[in-house]
C-alpha cells in the first residue's frame, strides 16, 4: 500500500521499521500462506540463515539504482518535458536539419532516458551547462538544485557526521518539492532517497557498498559473451578469458604503483607565470 506517497514528509511523522516489527510482519505473512504482501513484506528472506543478517539492517539501498538510474533520470526527463511543453527546445530554420537526434519524441512519451548509469549521471550533472539558456525558465529548477546537492553528499567519500542532519533536511525538502511540483512522478525511489541519511550513519559512505563496481565487471563479461558468440561452455570461456586478463595486468611491473603527482609534458618559463612561486 502506497497511499501516503503524495503527503509531504514535513507534515507527517515517519518512523523507520525496526527488526521486531519486521519479524512480526514476516510471521503474519508466513501464517497466511496465500502469497499476500503485508506492509511490503512477501516472506522470509533467503539470506535469513546467515550469521548477523537481518533484512532491516543488512540490506542498504544502492545509490546507483536510486540515483543514477532512478530519481536523476526521472528529474531530467521531467525538466525536458517541461521545456518541450513551453516550446523552449526550438531550433532556427538553419539548424532544423542539423539538430541532434539524441533525445527523441518517443523518449519523452515513454518518460525514460536510454543509456547506462554513468551516462545518465553525466547528463544529470551537465544539464545546466547544456541547457544553460533555458534552465532558469523551468519550475523544476528548484528540484534539480536540491537533488544535485543531495547527490554531492551521498556520493561523497569520506563523509562527515556533521553532514547527516543537513542531508536529512535536503531529502525532506526534495520529497516535498516533488509532491508539490511533480506529483505524477512520485515513485518509491523518491522515498528511498529519504533513507540515505540514516543509512550512511549506520553503514558509512554509500559508494562503499553500491553496485556500480559489480555492474562494471558484469558489463565486461556480457560484451565478451556477445563477441565470442559461442555458448557451448560459456562459464569456462569467460573464466579463462578473465584469468588471462588478470595475468596480463599482474605482469605489468608498475601495476600496483599509485601515481599521486601531477605532471605535464609542456614546458613553461617560471618568469612568465601570472603568480609568484
Amino acid at each position: 500500500n502506497y497511499n501516503q506517497k503524495l503527503v509531504p514528509w514535513n507534515e507527517i511523522t515517519h518512523r523507520r521499521r525496526i527488526q521486531d516489527q519486521h519479524n512480526i510482519f514476516v510471521q503474519q505473512v508466513t501464517n497466511l500462506n496465500n502469497n499476500v504482501t503485508l506492509h511490503g513484506v512477501v516472506g522470509t528472506s533467503s539470506l535469513v540463515n546467515l550469521i548477523g543478517f537481518h533484512a532491516v539492517a543488512s540490506l542498504p539501498n544502492d545509490p546507483m539504482h536510486d540515483y543514477n538510474e532512478g530519481v536523476c533520470g526521472q528529474l531530467i526527463m521531467a525538466m525536458l518535458k517541461e521545456a518541450s511543453t513551453k516550446r523552449l527546445l526550438t531550433y532556427g530554420d538553419n539548424d532544423k536539419s542539423n539538430k541532434p537526434p539524441i533525445l527523441r519524441k518517443k523518449h519523452l512519451k515513454k518518460g525514460k532516458i536510454v543509456g547506462t548509469a554513468s551516462q545518465k549521471m553525466l547528463l544529470f550533472k551537465l544539464f545546466p551547462m547544456i541547457f544553460h539558456d533555458l534552465i532558469d525558465q523551468l519550475e523544476s529548477k528548484e528540484i534539480y538544485i536540491c537533488l544535485r546537492e543531495i547527490v554531492s553528499l551521498v556520493f561523497a567519500c569520506p563523509f562527515r557526521k556533521s553532514w547527516l542532519s543537513y542531508l536529512h533536511s535536503l531529502c525532506i525538502r526534495f520529497q516535498c518539492l516533488m509532491v508539490h511540483l511533480l506529483p505524477h512522478m512520485v515513485s518509491p525511489k523518491i522515498h528511498s532517497v529519504t533513507d540515505y541519511a540514516k543509512q550512511i550513519e549506520i553503514n558509512g559512505p554509500a559508494i562503499r557498498h553500491w553496485c556500480m563496481r559489480f555492474e562494471s565487471k558484469h558489463q565486461i563479461f556480457k560484451r565478451l559473451a556477445v563477441k565470442y558468440n559461442n555458448f557451448k561452455n560459456i562459464l569456462y570461456t569467460l573464466s579463462k578469458r578473465n584469468q588471462l586478463h588478470q595475468c596480463l595486468l599482474l605482469s605489468i611491473s608498475n601495476y600496483y604503483t599509485i601515481v599521486n603527482e601531477g605532471y605535464s609534458v609542456s614546458k613553461r618559463d617560471l618568469c612568465t607565470l601570472p603568480i609568484d612561486i
